[in-house]
């Protein structure tokens, strides 16, 4: 009795251990406005410098990039506020490491393309010690098409 009740602790242990198979799915990170090239560019970097520090500039191809920001979690700050968790079993999270690429690309005159791209690394300090690569949830890359938005319909 004593071996079937421990087998059974360990199967249930084993279970609860296996990673899940994922079910989400990351908001959007793409967006159009009916506006051109050049007010939608002037909306990227007005809210991209205020928050962030600018590493590469192409105003011509419309790229952008920001130099590798990290962001601290913790109590009241859970690094789910910006990835789905890595399949890291016992993991600890110190801090989030972020870069993000915008491409802004006209697709006529009155309307421009707009595409958030986010790399995430989180510092795991327990188990491996290193920094792990995390998949975005979306929620920062919507957060910079919304404030583009609100600066379009400032103007």
């Amino acid at each position: 009795m004593r071996f079937i009740t421990t087998l059974l602790l360990l199967a249930l242990v084993c279970a609860c251990a296996l990673p899940q198979p994922r079910s989400h799915q990351p908001l959007p990170t793409v967006a159009t406005y009916a506006a051109s090239k050049e007010a939608v560019w002037t909306a990227v970097m007005s809210e991209i410098a205020v928050n962030y520090r600018v590493q590469t500039l192409d105003r011509e191809s419309g790229f952008l990039g920001i130099e590798t920001t990290h962001i601290p979690i913790g109590p009241g700050r859970p690094m789910t506020d910006w990835v789905f968790m890595p399949d890291v079993l016992f993991g600890t999270w110190e801090a989030l490491s972020l870069t993000m690429n915008i491409l802004v690309e006209e697709q006529s005159a009155d309307f421009t393309k707009v595409t958030v791209r986010t790399g995430y690394h989180a510092l795991e300090t327990r188990i491996y010690r290193a920094w792990i690569p995390c998949e975005t949830n979306g929620q920062l890359e919507q957060m910079v098409l919304m404030a583009i938005d609100d600066r379009l319909r400032e103007k």
